[in-house]
């Protein structure tokens, strides 16, 4: 089993009165487990660490740019995006989204790409693979989940490995 953590740091700036948690979980448990994985994912919001195998994957939840883990801990980030963002910090992986202003579905849709960003290292230019719409460099995503393109490359994506930055958690 894979489990996608959603890390909430101690300060996270989130509007708690805002988030509908279960719509965001459910959404990310349907769109990964439908995209032909070997594995099945679970989806935890947690404010603690974990042991997390070598295929999990961590993406922190915070209200805005302003509250960003990855300008915290001075990775190189690009503040040009105010939707969520992902770095690398020595060899671990830090993926953040925004979710102040965003709906449960735009959340769920950009926790999907940010995971993308995450699990490939950096190192897949997902905004040019082709059938995209979660792999789309711009948002809002169209509604009605992730694109075959996108399944396909989430696939591939929960096969990687890759080493997750704990360190905003408890």
């Amino acid at each position: 089993m894979i489990t996608l953590y959603l890390g909430i740091p101690a300060v996270s700036g989130i509007d708690w009165d805002r988030v509908r948690w279960s719509a965001i979980q459910d959404n990310l448990k349907q769109w990964l487990n439908s995209c032909g994985a070997s594995d099945l994912v679970r989806v935890v919001i947690t404010d603690k660490r974990h042991t997390m195998g070598a295929q999990d994957g961590l993406v922190y939840l915070v209200g805005d740019l302003t509250d960003s883990i990855i300008a915290r801990v001075g990775a190189v980030g690009s503040g040009e995006f105010h939707i969520g963002s992902t770095s690398s910090l020595r060899g671990e992986m830090i993926s953040e989204v925004y979710l102040n202003f965003m709906s449960s579905y735009g959340i769920a849709a950009t926790i999907y790409h940010e995971l993308l960003h995450n699990k490939f290292r950096l190192s897949r230019d997902i905004h040019v693979e082709p059938d995209g719409n979660f792999m789309s460099a711009s948002a809002p995503y169209s509604t009605g989940g992730p694109s075959a393109g996108d399944q396909k490359v989430m696939r591939d994506a929960l096969a990687e490995h890759a080493t997750q930055y704990q360190g905003a958690l408890n």
